[in-house]
């Protein structure tokens, strides 16, 4: 295998994802949004974020349930390079979200090093939480459990807080398919309320939003091409990250994504 070394390269083949990502969704009326780092990266450096090295989207999750139903299929028609993998799709996927991959590509994240994927862009859906505050605060924690277990039983040297940590989760007497049905009833609801989050990532309970801020969209620059954002994209960013979302942060909190990428 060949390693990806240089970030333009990687960085070519996330947007060559996107731009598929998008004609799919533009062709199917499925609506989506800059999210995370890339849309702060649109707004304030029309592109990635200089030491940023990954692309995320965001869709609510009716979209995202049309998304998975179609996207597969039409790739092979096309025979594309290209692959959804979701937890809803795919055997044995260790993430909750979904990730359109290069096939042609292999990546090791250090978070997850024993679990390899191609070189990708995450699509994170959207899903209602509860409007009541100490409700919603309860249901994050619970959320987090649940994160920790599943990864925990999925992997084998994904620590996360520590060994003995891990060990406790990993050997819980709790089938898997128990933790994604509690994950899908009580965490990833379709029952509508006032806000929408990502569930997915573990954003405190305060990074609720008002699920008006996805029922319209302008658009944003990045790299070089215009991509779909929420209307309502002050209210996410600063319901979800401590930060202006204009302001450079200190050095030292320039984090990169660790990982490793080859072509195959």
């Amino acid at each position: 295998m060949k390693a990806i070394t240089e970030a333009k390269e990687l960085r070519s083949i996330q947007m060559a994802i996107l731009d598929n990502i998008v004609d799919v969704c533009d062709r199917h009326n499925i609506n989506y949004s800059l999210a995370g780092g890339t849309i702060i990266g649109a707004l304030r450096h029309k592109g990635y974020i200089p030491w940023d090295d990954d692309i995320d989207l965001y869709m609510l999750r009716a979209d995202y349930d049309r998304f998975l139903a179609i996207y597969n299929k039409e790739q092979q028609e096309r025979h594309t390079n290209y692959e959804l993998l979701s937890p809803e799709i795919t055997k044995n996927y260790i993430y909750t979200f979904g990730k359109v991959i290069d096939n042609r590509t292999v990546m090791q994240e250090d978070e997850v090093p024993d679990y390899e994927i191609g070189v990708n862009v995450d699509i994170f859906p959207l899903d209602y939480t509860l409007d009541d505050e100490n409700k919603r605060k309860k249901q994050c924690k619970f959320r987090d459990i649940l994160y920790k277990i599943r990864r925990c039983k999925m992997s084998s040297t994904c620590y996360l807080d520590s060994k003995l940590a891990f060990y406790f989760y990993k050997y819980m007497p709790l089938p898997l398919s128990f933790i994604e049905r509690l994950q899908n009833k009580y965490v990833f609801s379709r029952k509508p309320t006032g806000l929408i989050m990502d569930m997915h990532t573990r954003f405190p309970y305060t990074a609720a939003y008002p699920v008006e801020c996805m029922h319209s969209f302008t658009t944003a620059e990045f790299e070089g091409k215009q991509y779909k954002i929420m209307a309502g994209y002050d209210t996410y960013l600063r319901r979800t990250y401590k930060f202006h979302y204009m302001t450079l942060p200190p050095e030292d909190q320039r984090i990169h994504h660790q990982f490793k990428a080859y072509w195959k």
